[in-house]
């Protein structure tokens, strides 16, 4: 049964606009939408410590609230995944290459690698003590907040949120800090998930993204442009995008959903040694947004 719905005192996240109504439950937690640019959040925003929900067993366990069977295990496709995301951005960054780079939601790592392969000082941010422990075994500078790692930073040249922004509590203050550290010329990249896709409007509460306490937001292109724009960056470009996932990923985001289904693939990766196969996910609802401080 769904539960009866009081409204926080809040206006969107992106937009500002300050009214909205239920969209969906799902494990009894309510998604709203924003009645101007179709963004949802979740309403009221659950409490949980993040280093707990975020903690070890996100990255190696696949714990009952979503997560990866063993992040690590698909370094290869990680890497392979940030060198994307790198080279969609780089072409936009100031001339020179005595910038900083902020990577939030850093997770071990991989990003910031390839920020530093081009050059780029890398300051990373990641409120799981196990990811911020993993990047620093790569000798970045990690911090739990970002307005810390703002804080070490001198030349901010570029602040990206590959699949993070969907996951903070307070997505526009993360858009206006970066946008306020920013140099003139600097870039914001937004890697997340389109609410109004073809996938998620079909799958509805099924999608994969519909997926609370962990994911707090569900954005609409609409919704990122607002965002941007409210603080500040005029944006260069926004486009569906598709990244690499190993069928071990694939499972246990099946077993979080359909466990028997998910358990019934995770033992047939096991036994055909499946497990590093480099799965294109091109399902049309992730997109990445490119914006420059004006």
């Amino acid at each position: 049964m769904m539960r009866s719905y009081r409204p926080e005192a809040m206006s969107c996240p992106c937009c500002a606009y300050p009214s909205h109504e239920p969209l969906f439950v799902v494990a009894g937690h309510t998604y709203v939408v924003c009645a101007r640019c179709r963004s949802a959040w979740l309403d009221p925003m659950p409490a949980f410590d993040p280093a707990d929900l975020y903690g070890e067993g996100y990255f190696v366990a696949g714990d009952d609230r979503g997560g990866y069977v063993d992040y690590d295990r698909d370094e290869a496709l990680h890497r392979r995944n940030a060198r994307s995301r790198v080279r969609l951005c780089a072409p936009y960054l100031p001339p020179g290459q005595a910038f900083d780079a902020i990577d939030v939601g850093c997770a071990s790592g991989y990003v910031l690698d390839e920020y530093r392969r081009i050059g780029l000082v890398t300051h990373g941010v990641d409120v799981s003590p196990w990811a911020r422990k993993e990047a620093a075994n790569r000798d970045h500078d990690v911090q739990a907040e970002l307005t810390d790692a703002l804080a070490a930073s001198s030349r901010v040249a570029l602040v990206s949120f590959f699949q993070s922004l969907e996951h903070m509590p307070d997505p526009d203050a993360a858009m206006a800090e970066a946008s306020a550290a920013l140099r003139p010329g600097g870039v914001v990249a937004v890697e997340t998930w389109d609410r109004l896709s073809t996938v998620a409007r079909v799958s509805r509460t099924r999608w994969q993204q519909a997926n609370p306490p962990s994911v707090l937001h569900l954005f609409t292109r609409d919704g990122l442009t607002r965002l941007a724009e409210r603080h500040g960056l005029s944006i260069e470009r926004m486009q569906a995008t598709s990244k690499f996932v190993s069928p071990a990923l694939v499972a246990g985001v099946l077993a979080h959903r359909a466990p028997r289904t998910g358990r019934a693939l995770a033992k047939a990766i096991d036994v055909t040694h499946l497990g590093q196969v480099a799965v294109p996910y091109r399902l049309g609802d992730l997109i990445t947004l490119v914006a420059i401080k004006r």
